[in-house]
C-alpha cells in the first residue's frame, strides 16, 4: 500500500520545513526562484505583494520579492500616493 510522501516522512522522523511568515511568503519566494524577471516584472510582484499583505515592513516584502528593501519603499511610496494601499504608521515587523 502507497503511503504519501507526509506520512512517509512523518514515519521517518522528518519533517516539511515552514516558511516563518507562513504559506503566502513561501509562495512568493518559491515562485520567485524559478522566474526570471525584469525590472517591471519585479515591481509588479512587489506590489502584489504589499496589496496582500501591507502591515508587513517593507523589510519582509524585500525578503519575499527578492528585492531590495529601499525599492520596496518606493513601490510602497507610490502605491500609497496612488490610494492602492493605505499609509500604516506601524508596520508588523516579522
Amino acid at each position: 500500500m502507497a503511503q504519501s510522501r507526509g506520512r512517509q516522512h512523518q514515519n521517518n522522523g522528518s519533517t516539511y520545513p515552514r516558511h516563518p511568515l507562513g504559506k503566502r511568503s513561501l509562495a512568493f519566494t518559491l515562485n520567485l526562484k524559478r522566474r526570471h524577471l525584469n525590472r517591471e516584472q519585479r515591481r509588479e510582484l512587489i506590489a502584489e505583494s504589499l496589496k496582500s499583505d501591507p502591515q508587513l515592513s517593507n523589510r519582509e516584502h524585500a525578503r519575499r520579492t527578492g528585492a531590495h528593501q529601499t525599492t520596496v519603499g518606493t513601490v510602497r511610496k507610490e502605491m500609497v500616493e496612488d490610494g492602492q494601499v493605505s499609509q500604516m504608521r506601524h508596520l508588523n515587523r516579522k
